[in-house]
C-alpha cells in the first residue's frame, strides 16, 4: 500500500501527472463545475488533446465501465444522503467519488498508466 501511495503522490505532484488525471476525469465525465467561488475567472482554452489510439480508447471504455458500477457501499451512501445536512451530503458525494476512484486503481495499474510514457 505504501508503494501505491508513493505512486499517487508522484502522479499528483507532477504537472504531467495532473494532466493525465484531468484527461481521465474528463473522459469519464467528471468535469464537475466548481462551486463556492464568488467571481470565477474564465478558464483558458484547453490545449489540443493528443490523438487517442485503440489501446487508450479501450482503457477509457474499461475504466468508465468500472467507474459507473454500483456496489453495496455506494448504494448505501446514496440511500443515506437525503437524510444528511447539505454539508454532509457533499461529503457523501466526495466519499462516493473516492470509492469509485479506488475501483479504478486496479484497472489503471494493470494498464501501465502509472508507469508513464517518458522514461519511467
Amino acid at each position: 500500500m505504501d508503494d501505491l501511495a508513493g505512486m499517487l503522490s508522484q502522479l499528483l505532484s507532477s504537472e504531467d501527472g495532473m494532466n493525465q488525471v484531468r484527461a481521465v476525469a474528463s473522459a469519464l465525465g467528471l468535469d464537475a463545475p466548481q462551486t463556492g467561488a464568488a467571481n470565477p475567472a474564465p478558464s483558458p482554452a484547453p490545449p489540443d488533446p493528443p490523438p487517442l489510439d485503440a489501446n487508450t480508447l479501450l482503457l477509457l471504455q474499461q475504466a468508465a465501465g468500472v467507474f459507473r458500477q454500483n456496489d453495496a457501499n455506494t448504494d448505501l451512501l446514496r440511500a443515506l444522503k437525503p437524510h444528511f445536512s447539505p454539508e454532509r451530503a457533499r461529503r457523501v458525494d466526495d466519499a462516493i467519488r473516492i470509492l469509485q476512484l479506488l475501483r479504478l486503481l486496479p484497472v489503471l495499474t494493470a494498464s501501465g498508466f502509472f508507469r508513464g510514457g517518458s522514461g519511467g
